[in-house]
């Protein structure tokens, strides 16, 4: 759904609504709800509502405020998670593909019960509010380090996951252990 030309200050909440509503339709009749993408279209306005917030665009810092405050249907947690078996035959797979980081943030994701994000990590703009001690030029990085595997091979997530009880330190089990003792060197890995 396109909105067409508009006037941010003439755009209101029910707007924002009816919008969301039209990206969530499915493709086709008795077709999933595409919730994923009508999320992703609010991400894309909330940030072009703070682009122009920054410019003192008229209407953009009163809509933006507006936006903040609504709530919006989000994804159904998942209830389901790969076997031991399912992550091996992954992680043999990207070893085929010449892969093996691939295949070890496989089992580190499985082993450590990380989300995928946690264990790869990403780089970002300097200027992003988030803290990081490792720069590179305009970016720093945003994920783990080998600072969070010790030398008995145990793993902790410094940062707090969602409707989840805290758990203690994920000791890395042979996957990653077996697949670390053998690439440290190759890779010029060290854990601290």
């Amino acid at each position: 759904m396109e909105v067409g030309n508009r006037q941010v200050s003439a755009i209101d909440g029910r707007d924002i609504r009816r919008w969301f509503a039209a990206w969530s339709q499915p493709d086709r009749d008795g077709g999933k709800r595409k919730i994923a993408a009508a999320r992703m279209a609010i991400t894309v306005l909330k940030t072009a509502l703070k682009f122009g917030k920054a410019c003192r665009m008229r209407g953009c810092a009163d809509l933006k405020s507006i936006l903040d405050d609504m709530e919006f249907e989000g994804l159904k947690p998942r209830t389901s998670a790969p076997t031991a078996a399912q992550v091996i035959a992954a992680r043999s797979a990207a070893h085929r593909l010449g892969h093996p980081l691939a295949a070890l943030a496989y089992a580190i994701q499985f082993e450590a019960t990380l989300r995928q994000w946690d264990v790869i990590g990403e780089w970002i703009p300097l200027d992003d509010k988030r803290a990081s001690a490792v720069l590179d030029g305009k970016q720093k990085w945003i994920g783990p380090s080998w600072s969070m595997i010790d030398t008995g091979w145990s793993c902790a997530s410094r940062r707090p996951r969602p409707n989840r009880h805290q758990q203690p330190p994920s000791r890395l089990t042979c996957l990653s252990a077996q697949w670390l003792s053998k690439n440290c060197r190759r890779y010029q890995l060290r854990t601290v």
